[in-house]
């Protein structure tokens, strides 16, 4: 431990955990592709003035539906890290 440093508790190292695989999923969801998140940018931006081509809807939607099952997971995986620390 650092001078100065607290020493970690449980409910830290649970925030800890949770920060890790947020980021890991959000990782591979996005993809490790530098362009991915550009990309995505661009549909949003596009889907905005309405000008999507019916591929890009398919790839935008699938992209929101995604999305919405990652924020769905990380609740999950609040609740779940803060029922932990509370035990």
């Amino acid at each position: 431990m650092r001078r100065g440093q607290r020493p970690a508790t449980a409910s830290s190292r649970l925030a800890g955990g949770e920060e890790r695989f947020q980021r890991g999923y959000e990782r591979r969801l996005v993809g490790e592709e530098p362009g991915s998140v550009l990309r995505v940018e661009e549909l949003a931006q596009k889907s905005a003035e309405g000008a999507l081509t019916p591929e890009e809807q398919r790839e935008y939607a699938e992209i929101v539906r995604l999305n919405d099952r990652l924020s769905l997971l990380k609740l999950e995986a609040e609740e779940l890290w803060t029922m932990r620390a509370a035990s």
